[in-house]
C-alpha cells in the first residue's frame, strides 16, 4: 500500500492553484490490502464527491448506477461506482486515517480534471467536522 503524506496541500501552479487538497487513500470497496494514495480537491460547491474514469478503472471500482451531473454548461448522466475512501488526519493529528468511508457510492467526474481524480463533495465534508486554517486542514467524524 503506497501511503501519502499527511500534510495539508495548496495545489500551485495550474488551474487548481490555491485550492484545497487533502491526502486520502481509495480503493476497492472488496479489497482489505491495497489502496490507491490520491490528493483530493476538496469543493464545497459540489453536491456529490466523483471519481475519475481513469482512476474507477484503474482500481477496477464496481459500477452501481447512474447519476445526473449537472454544471452551468450542461447535464449529463454518468455511472456511479462504489469505492472505500479514507481521509487521511491532518499532520498534527499524526496523519492516521481520520475516517473511513466503506462502499460509499462516487459519481464520475463528468469531464477530466488536471490536478486530480478525486473530489470530496458535501456528501461528504457534511458527514463530519472539517476545520480549515491558513496553512492546514482537520477533517473528524
Amino acid at each position: 500500500m503506497v501511503q501519502p503524506q499527511p500534510s495539508s496541500v495548496v495545489a500551485s501552479g495550474h488551474i487548481l492553484a490555491g485550492r484545497p487538497l487533502i491526502p486520502v487513500w481509495i480503493r476497492h470497496p472488496d479489497d482489505l490490502m491495497g489502496a490507491f494514495s490520491a490528493a483530493a480537491l476538496l469543493d464545497t460547491g459540489c453536491v456529490n464527491s466523483a471519481v475519475s474514469q481513469r482512476l474507477a478503472a484503474l482500481l477496477g471500482l464496481p459500477v452501481v448506477g447512474q447519476q445526473q451531473v449537472s454544471s452551468p454548461l450542461s447535464t449529463v448522466v454518468v455511472p456511479t461506482y462504489l469505492a472505500t475512501i479514507e481521509i487521511l488526519a491532518s499532520a498534527e493529528d499524526g496523519g492516521a486515517p481520520a475516517a473511513a468511508l466503506h462502499n460509499r457510492p462516487l459519481g464520475q467526474l463528468a469531464a477530466p480534471m488536471v490536478g486530480t481524480d478525486l473530489v470530496i463533495g458535501m456528501d461528504i465534508i457534511e458527514l463530519g467536522q472539517l476545520t480549515m486554517e491558513n496553512h492546514g486542514w482537520r477533517f473528524k467524524l
